[in-house]
């Protein structure tokens, strides 16, 4: 029964997080743990959405869900403008060109592709793949000619080896979702290397 094994590894995954960062306190534990599990309910969400009910429009779903986030942040500004006083910061048209919109453009082709990927393959491969972000995002950096320290090569290492064993027999294996969830990568890896200019 597969809420028995979600049950299981969400049991696992609390413990594994009381052990890692209990000694930073409840606040963090609770942060870490409600992060975690948004995450997976989301993907989870949108695999039901798009599968379930036969919904094959997830750009339409990328769309929508990125005017709901828009609206909501500028909600949580105007409410911090009315509380403290604080005035909203109008990026300069160079920020917003240079810094702002390559992030944003490369966001949405992330979340765009991973939500079309989630049509073509299951949500445990989605999130294995997902889970390889750390090696696109080593190649965009020294691509980009950003530092790069060389023992994390190894970590990055481990997580490769991970990720291919944890795709040996994959059921619903397809090349398009993969090449989709690698194109999500590089581009979450672009916003990561961007953010860090």
């Amino acid at each position: 029964d597969a809420l028995y094994e979600y049950a299981v590894t969400f049991t696992f995954v609390l413990c594994a997080i009381v052990f890692l960062y209990s000694d930073r306190g409840c606040w963090v534990v609770f942060s870490v743990t409600t992060y975690l599990a948004s995450s997976t309910c989301i993907t989870l969400a949108m695999k039901w959405v798009y599968v379930r009910n036969e919904f094959p429009f997830a750009y339409f779903v990328t769309l929508v869900t990125f005017l709901a986030n828009c609206a909501l942040s500028f909600v949580v500004l105007l409410r911090r403008r009315a509380v403290t006083g604080a005035k909203i910061v109008v990026p300069t048209s160079r920020e917003f060109f240079c810094m702002i919109s390559p992030i944003a453009i490369a966001l949405t082709l992330s979340i765009g592709a991973s939500n079309v990927a989630l049509t073509f393959c299951s949500v445990a491969f989605s999130q294995i793949m997902a889970s390889t972000n750390c090696l696109s995002t080593v190649a965009v950096v020294v691509a980009l000619g950003m530092p790069f320290n060389r023992r994390l090569l190894l970590p990055a290492s481990v997580v490769a080896m991970g990720a291919a064993i944890s795709t040996v027999g994959e059921i619903h294996f397809s090349v398009v979702a993969l090449v989709l969830l690698l194109l999500a990568n590089i581009f979450r890896a672009i916003k990561v290397a961007l953010e860090q200019r």
